[in-house]
């Protein structure tokens, strides 16, 4: 009976383990997207559908401006589908897109400047960075302490000599 109990305990342990990085993963991807969704709107950038999870749809909506929000099956992932684009990986322009009209390519994703296409596909990570926005506790980042980061306590320390030292 108490091998049992302990058995019981580890299930409801890795239950709540991975209920919880469903969770963060879930808002940690919500917030990747919407950097993409929000700087695409800001260049005029029609937006079909923005989706946390993939394959079939569980629910959504659509807002004003016409696009589907919805969570999917699979929620580890998420995508911004914007117009344009033949699937969600904004991959190769969609065939037959040099026949748009001029309205559909002022809201074309392929036919924005390359600058704004540079600040959408970039936004993503932009809010998602450690310095970005304080959504994200120590144990998702690793930080102790401010300046004092995972990363930064195993960097290697620089060559004796290399440091601040110019030749001449």
């Amino acid at each position: 009976m108490v091998e049992f109990l302990k058995g019981l305990t580890q299930l409801h342990n890795l239950f709540y383990s991975v209920l919880w990085f469903v969770v963060i993963l879930t808002v940690l991807v919500f917030v990747h997207e919407f950097g993409h969704y929000i700087i695409a709107r800001w260049n005029r950038v029609r937006i079909e559908v923005f989706s946390i999870g993939f394959g079939p749809e569980l629910f959504g909506s659509w807002d004003r401006a016409g696009a589907r929000w919805k969570f999917s099956t699979i929620p580890l992932g998420g995508y911004v589908k914007m117009f344009g684009d033949s699937d969600a990986t904004s991959g190769l322009p969609a065939p037959g897109l040099s026949r748009l009209s001029e309205v559909e390519r002022g809201v074309s994703f392929h036919y924005k400047r390359l600058g704004q296409r540079a600040a959408i596909v970039a936004a993503g990570d932009v809010p998602c960075r450690e310095d970005g926005i304080p959504l994200r506790g120590p144990a998702v980042t690793g930080r102790d302490a401010p300046g004092c980061s995972a990363a930064e306590r195993w960097r290697p320390s620089p060559a004796p000599g290399r440091a601040g030292s110019s030749r001449g």
